[in-house]
């Protein structure tokens, strides 16, 4: 059995019953695991490596969007939960970042004066500053035009326009220093599985157009950072003592 979106795409019969709940289960859970081994290589290192904390930004700020998204255009709960889940596994991650990093001269906090380091502040609450702020001016347009699809729709594209973005920090940081050290290859092994997978769910279940480009955008990226893992990681360990 299947049905018709709204975008033309056709959404399969998925079952019910308890195999939906474990599908839910999973689809809300499996993106934030990849993050776990990511965060023991940290701890154990004692430094970050070649990991881009601008990975944390990029996965909040999405997850924020995604989450008002969700008010006017009410897609699949697991993703409201995976939403939730995967901000809260960031700030752990970023606060880990933080702690493991050398400390940053000057101190720079946040404020409008230091936009230019943005997302280069030297405490963690200056972090949650800056994402509170994020979600009240989000939550007070969200209030305002809610009710205007627009408005809802472009929420949904700035979501996924910036989710599309997650892998290319880190793609470009390996590009400048040529070198993947510090770069968990099970959390980028989990983000080519999972976004393979998303893609397909989100297609299965016609879920917003949004999502499935963002799918496809991601796949792209992260098959480009498994192809620097191979390269980058063989350049290093043959590098002379």
């Amino acid at each position: 059995v299947s049905t018709q979106s709204t975008w033309g795409i056709t959404k399969i019969q998925m079952p019910s019953g308890i195999l939906q709940r474990l599908l839910d289960i999973v689809i809300a859970v499996a993106p934030t695991l990849g993050y776990v081994d990511q965060y023991k290589v940290i701890k154990n290192a004692r430094s970050i490596g070649n990991f881009s904390t601008d990975v944390c930004a990029i996965l909040i700020l999405a997850n924020i969007l995604r989450i008002f998204f969700w008010i006017g255009n009410r897609f699949d709960t697991a993703l409201l939960v995976q939403s939730i889940f995967m901000i809260l596994a960031q700030l752990l991650l970023l606060r880990t970042c933080l702690q493991n990093s050398p400390k940053r001269q000057p101190i720079v906090k946040f404020s409008p004066k230091t936009i230019g380091a943005f997302w280069r502040w030297s405490d963690y609450g200056s972090y949650l500053e800056f994402l509170l702020c994020f979600w009240v001016a989000v939550g007070f347009l969200s209030l305002l035009f809610v009710r205007v699809p627009l408005f809802v729709e472009l929420l949904g594209f700035a979501s996924v326009s910036i989710e599309a973005c997650l892998g290319l920090p880190q793609l470009l940081r390996n590009y400048r220093t040529k070198q993947t050290e510090g770069v968990s290859v099970p959390l980028i092994l989990s983000w080519f599985i999972g976004d393979a997978l998303k893609t397909v769910y989100y297609i299965a279940m016609a879920q917003p157009f949004q999502f499935i480009l963002c799918g496809f955008v991601q796949l792209i990226v992260d098959i480009i950072i498994l192809g620097q893992l191979k390269v980058y990681g063989k350049s290093t360990k043959t590098k002379p003592e």
